[in-house]
């Protein structure tokens, strides 16, 4: 298997990994899950060539901070793996066996790692093997993170309560860091790597006087700095870690019951937590509230809009509360509100290349939304620029996905496969189940739009089995709702339905209005067909009640484009009208607006009113124009040219 990403080289702690060869395969996607949620990682791709690479290897241990032996049967019997553990443990350094596989341990091994903490992986969920891992690494690098010699900084009585600056020789590496009780607190761009085990004190500093005392010359004036400074001390002010320990098993109970799909208990637990902890202790509620809010997000807006403003009350510079209120500024339709919040992540997170190229993301959605596909594409490849310089495959995947939403959305199919095609590639490369099941539902979705609905359910199907095995229920449930759309057009009526049904329900154990409406819409899409047109409504207007519950504007303008089309097959072309100009009044999508022109002009039509058909249609086909839909323009042209061709 190709090699993971470059092994970590600089002064910051890292983590030695010692593997055998053989399991690479397995090992690779252990690490790169690591590196991916912050640690540096140094593996045996970092011996230069030409190296003593004995000499190297010893250096290298030396300058770990923990020692992490991934246990398989061959490196259990690999003389390499032996000699790096033992020389590992005679220079003391903190050592971490994490079991990868059920291995029998001889003799001499068993005892050699009697003493060393350990973790099972084949006996542990999925959600708890992660949070083991990352709570048992954490531990030794934020050790690591405190010590005075990692920066270079003496330490000193006179020192205590300072905020201080350190480099490690580039300005782009700026770190704060506070002496409490004489530990340094390292702060990388205003996120803390190490909470102390006592409340700190909070010396109050004059940022300015800070800056003309302890920074170069030429950074004293640097507003960038300023805001970080800013960060550094609101953070600081909060520090302070729970005393309680059933606030930390509530936590951890409260994770995996989402994770089981429980989301009801899981949102119950953690607003157990907010309510229960400490007004003080804002680490703990911010955590809690923001948990919360991410379950309120799935089907209750207006909750999910008080709890993230209720997050950055708390704490202004918290990114994912500011990601998270665009997020739903863009369900409403506000799409300014959201470009703003996203432009506002950038702010507060000027050096943080991860949060940067989320909020490209965000900003290439917004673009999308609008119908700008060449702008949506210029900030989805600046994501992919970002993400291919920190060595992010997974992030890269999500890109390409991106892209290949855009080219799907232009009609450009062929374009769309070669982009889901690379993220593809690199998610088999990773072993990423849940970016695999997505893949193959994208491409589905290409198949689908291609009427090729073979092949569609083929790779519907494929992305089905990966979330069983992954237990997402909410995976389960979107493939179920495609491969009913795939029955329906087939005409397969009683197939599509039962389909939509195994969808409305998963999402109804789940919560998740957004998707329990858009069960509600396919199934009244179906009495349509039917000709049902009594249930179509019954149907149509559940869903509607809860799209403005949950003020999506995209949902609604679908709905009542929808109640449009039954009031113009039942006759009523007047009611027809009504809908389809409240769909027009919250439609912010171009390609949604288009369609419903489409619907207005055929409605004029049967109303003899031919001169205000071209109108709408013209107005239909200038949207397609501009989202680059050459298919939708020609339609929409020939239908005026009939039109301008009957005689008078």
């Amino acid at each position: 298997m190709e090699r993971a990403f470059p092994a970590y080289k600089g002064d910051q702690p890292y983590i030695f990994v010692s593997y055998a060869h053989e399991d690479s395969d397995l090992v690779f996607p252990e690490i790169q899950w690591l590196r991916d949620q912050g640690f540096n990682i140094w593996y045996d791709e970092g011996i230069s060539p030409g190296a003593s690479w004995r000499q190297e290897l010893a250096d290298f241990i030396d300058g770990s901070s923990l020692f992490l032996y991934l246990v398989t049967p061959p490196s259990i019997i690999s003389s390499h793996c032996q000699k790096e553990l033992n020389y590992a443990l005679e220079h003391h350094k903190p050592v971490i066996a994490v079991h990868l596989k059920r291995t029998v341990l001889p003799g001499g091994m068993a005892l050699t790692l009697g003493d060393i903490q350990a973790i099972l992986k084949q006996e542990l969920t999925e959600s708890d093997y992660r949070i083991k891992l990352a709570l048992g690494v954490s531990q030794y690098i934020q050790q690591a993170a405190a010590r005075p010699e990692s920066f270079g900084i003496s330490q000193n009585e006179n020192n205590k309560g300072h905020i201080i600056l350190a480099r490690f020789g580039q300005l782009d590496t700026l770190v704060q860091a506070v002496i409490i009780g004489g530990v340094i607190i390292p702060i990388f761009f205003g996120v803390l790597n190490l909470i102390p085990k006592a409340p700190p004190i909070l010396v109050q500093v004059n940022i300015d006087e800070l800056l003309q005392r302890q920074v170069d010359p030429i950074l004293r004036d640097n507003e960038s700095l300023k805001r970080q400074l800013e960060k550094a001390l609101h953070k600081i002010s909060q520090l302070q870690i729970s005393s309680k320990s059933e606030t930390r098993d509530a936590a951890i109970l409260a994770a995996r019951e989402l994770n089981e799909g429980n989301t009801a208990k899981a949102k119950q637990l953690f607003r157990d937590i907010f309510e229960t902890a400490e007004s003080e202790d804002i680490p703990a509620l911010v955590s809690a509230y923001l948990n919360y809010g991410s379950l309120a997000y799935l089907g209750d807006t207006v909750e999910a809009f008080s709890v993230f403003n209720r997050v950055i009350e708390l704490d202004p510079y918290n990114l994912t509360a500011w990601n998270q209120l665009g997020r739903l500024q863009q369900r409403i339709g506000d799409l300014d509100a959201a470009h703003q919040s996203y432009l506002k992540v950038l702010e507060l997170a000027p050096d943080d290349k991860n949060w940067i190229a989320t909020s490209y993301r965000n900003l290439g959605n917004i673009h999308k939304s609008r119908g700008d596909h060449v702008q949506a594409l210029e900030f989805y490849g600046k994501a992919l620029d970002l993400h291919l310089e920190l060595g992010r495959q997974e992030g890269m995947a999500k890109d390409y996905n991106y892209m290949g939403n855009v080219y799907r959305a232009r009609g450009d199919l062929d374009e769309a496969l070669a982009f889901y095609g690379k993220a593809l590639d690199l998610n088999l490369k990773l072993t990423h189940k849940e970016g695999l099941a997505k893949d193959y539902n994208n491409i589905g979705n290409v198949h689908q739009a291609g009427g090729d609905t073979d092949q569609a359910l083929e790779f519907y199907g494929k992305a089905l089995d990966l979330n069983l095995q992954l237990g997402h229920k909410e995976g389960i449930a979107i493939q179920y709702g495609n491969m009913g759309i795939v029955y329906h057009m087939r005409r397969d009526l009683d197939q599509a339905l039962e389909f939509y049904g195994k969808a409305l329900n998963l999402n109804l154990q789940l919560d998740r209005k957004e998707g329990i409406a858009m069960q509600y819409g396919n199934i009244g899409l179906v009495h349509q067909m039917k000709e049902d047109l009594d249930q179509a409504l019954v149907f149509h207007g559940k869903a509607l009640d809860l799209h403005l519950e949950l003020g999506r504007k995209e949902g609604m303008a679908k709905d009542y484009n929808n109640i449009g089309n039954v009031h113009r097959v039942s006759g009523d072309l007047d009611q027809a009208l009504v809908f389809y100009g409240k769909a027009l009044d919250v439609n912010t999508h171009k390609a949604g607006i288009a369609k419903v022109y489409s619907n207005i002009g055929i409605v004029l039509v049967q109303q003899l009113q031919f001169d205000k058909a071209i109108e709408s249609w013209s107005n239909a086909r200038n949207l397609y124009e501009q989202l680059g839909a050459d298919t939708e323009v020609q339609k929409y042209q020939a239908w005026i040219d009939e039109i301008n061709q009957k005689p008078e």
